[in-house]
């Protein structure tokens, strides 16, 4: 159980055995758990032979790393945590360096818990491990994510060596940090950020759209897209694929889930070319406008859907670059594009709470 601990590792046992019928005994459990074991039994009829193939997974889990310890004690990794007067890294680890020693870390730490949502769970003020780990954070809102050294000296070695691998010389804790670890005031982690913006703003232009037509102005997110909606991020790196990935959840969450039944309760006038147009005569006719000037009011919706149309099925040629450069996009800084695309469709949902109601609060 210390080598899974220590490697982060699962156990999975498969047996099968065939038998004859009468051999499984009344009143069997074809299912079990107890600490850190699960099992579970598959039972089925062989013919014409009255036999039984038995099929049977135990699965180990790993233990908690505060049961390893009793084991064995942790290593404990040196991180960046400073630079000197020749700018050359300063590493250390705890002890002997005080445990709330600031630590901080590129964005692209986080990927590879943002990725796998099943297994991880990111949070503004925590990145947790299954039942296995969790580890403190705060996002300091510069690129950047910090963390107490004594915390990180005591995650399993495998993660210290990944969360060690991204570590780089900053400074400033956030504020909230310290009021909460220092000064033991309440103090709740600011969802700060573009994709933050986005989602309060639909979230408020669907209550405005609920109260007045009986139908929230964006669906509920379908089960299948629910991770990405929840993981959605500006990417922390400039690949192609990565940015493309977002553009397609940022489509599904503010092109896609266009609620046709609220089109339909607000009279929107009829448009089989779809839905987005159909949204932009809805605004045209609301503010006493034409159709081109509806449309210009949720442009970023229109931009979103031209990349993901464009961009993600060619990836290269002309029709790429004139689709990019027309969102004001560079190639060369996918991030920040992203980040604009998802800025244009804040501005634009902020167009149709103004257009069904009163202007919403400027954040």
């Amino acid at each position: 159980m210390l080598f899974l601990a220590a490697f982060d590792y699962d156990l999975a046992i498969y047996f099968e055995e065939n038998i004859e019928a009468n051999q499984l005994e009344d009143g069997w459990q074809d299912e079990g758990r107890d600490d850190n074991r699960y099992w579970r039994c598959w039972a089925t009829l062989v013919h014409p032979e009255v036999r039984t193939v038995l099929q049977a997974v135990t699965f180990l889990e790993r233990p908690l790393h505060e049961d390893a310890d009793e084991v064995g004690e942790r290593e404990r990794l040196e991180f960046v945590i400073d630079s000197d007067e020749k700018g050359r890294p300063v590493r250390a680890k705890t002890p002997p360096q005080g445990f709330l020693t600031p630590v901080f870390f590129r964005d692209e730490v986080l990927e590879r818990y943002l990725q796998d949502p099943r297994t991880f769970t990111v949070e503004e003020d925590v990145v947790r491990g299954g039942r296995s780990w969790l580890l403190p954070i705060a996002r300091t809102g510069r690129g950047t994510v910090q963390a107490w050294l004594g915390d990180l000296n005591e995650l399993p070695p495998s993660v210290q060596r990944h969360w060690q691998q991204y570590a780089v010389p900053d400074e400033g804790v956030p504020e909230w940090r310290i009021r909460r670890d220092f000064l033991a005031q309440f103090a709740e982690p600011p969802e700060a950020g573009a994709v933050a913006d986005l989602k309060r703003a639909i979230s408020a232009v669907n209550q405005v759209a609920q109260t007045r037509y009986g139908e929230p102005m964006f669906a509920d997110i379908e089960k299948a897209h629910v991770e990405a909606a929840q993981t959605m991020r500006v990417p922390a790196n400039p690949s192609m694929p990565s940015f493309l990935e977002q553009v397609r959840t940022l489509a599904i969450l503010v092109v896609d889930h266009l609620n046709n039944r609220l089109l339909d309760a607000a009279g929107a006038p009829a448009d089989t070319s779809g839905t987005l147009n159909r949204l932009a005569r809805l605004v045209s006719s609301l503010c006493g406008e034409d159709f081109e000037q509806g449309k210009k009011r949720i442009s970023g919706l229109y931009a979103i859907q031209a990349v993901r149309s464009n961009v993600a099925s060619h990836r290269t040629g002309p029709k790429v670059d004139e689709t990019l450069a027309k969102a004001g996009i560079s190639k060369f800084n996918l991030p920040a594009g992203f980040a604009r695309l998802v800025e244009g469709a804040t501005k634009s949902v902020n167009a149709l709470h103004a257009s069904i109601g009163e202007r919403p609060t400027e954040s």
